[in-house]
């Protein structure tokens, strides 16, 4: 199985994935994505690993790059890495996509308590409604 918890910094992602962590009867992989990837063969590579993963390891996103990379690569960096792809055939593996969105000032709020990514703060209106 593979889920994706998505949505803006400060939208709850990380607490739902704890939230899963420890309440789900299932054992899974938790992964967080922070940073900026460093390159598209990087990305590529990280894609390629989760469709190719052992089908017995259940894996569970905090942030996915075909997804994020969509949205926050054009307005952080200028450029998507995974632009030249379908981001139709980049989720195609994913069984569920879950999409955090609390109201904006609880995202203004909670991303002003915490680090972002260069940018961020600045941007975040434009982030969460790409």
């Amino acid at each position: 199985m593979m889920i994706i918890i998505e949505g803006a910094d400060g939208a709850g992602k990380s607490t739902l994935v704890e939230a899963f962590r420890l309440h789900s009867p299932r054992y899974f992989w938790a992964l967080r994505s922070s940073g900026p990837p460093k390159d598209e063969t990087a990305v590529l590579d990280a894609l390629l690993w989760f469709a190719k993963r052992p089908a017995e390891f259940d894996l569970v996103f905090d942030r996915h790059p075909a997804i994020s990379e969509f949205i926050y690569g054009p307005i952080l960096r200028g450029k998507n890495f995974l632009a030249k792809f379908s981001q139709t055939t980049l989720l195609n593996a994913v069984d569920a996509i879950v999409y955090c969105r609390p109201p904006m000032p609880k995202i203004i709020d909670n991303v002003r308590k915490s680090y972002q990514l260069s940018g961020v703060n600045e941007k975040i209106e434009k982030i969460v409604y790409a």
